[in-house]
């Protein structure tokens, strides 16, 4: 099944036993239209999300260094 379509139920989150958010997360298929939801968390791990930013020269390091 390919979506289409995803949506999100943002103003309902549900909190773990651990304190973490997760949403349901709605999907149309692109192919018969039918909609199916999941959890945020039974997503597979994101491609972006453990990519380190790379320190930037041009900003100080903490608020020391602007006085």
């Amino acid at each position: 099944m390919q979506a289409q379509r995803v949506w999100i139920n943002r103003r309902s989150p549900v909190y773990t036993e651990n304190h973490r958010r997760k949403w349901q997360e709605f999907y149309e298929c692109g192919n018969c239209g039918c909609v199916w939801w999941a959890w945020s968390s039974d997503r597979p791990p994101s491609e972006f999300g453990d990519r380190q930013v790379p320190p930037r020269d041009d900003f100080p390091s903490s608020l020391d260094d602007l006085f």
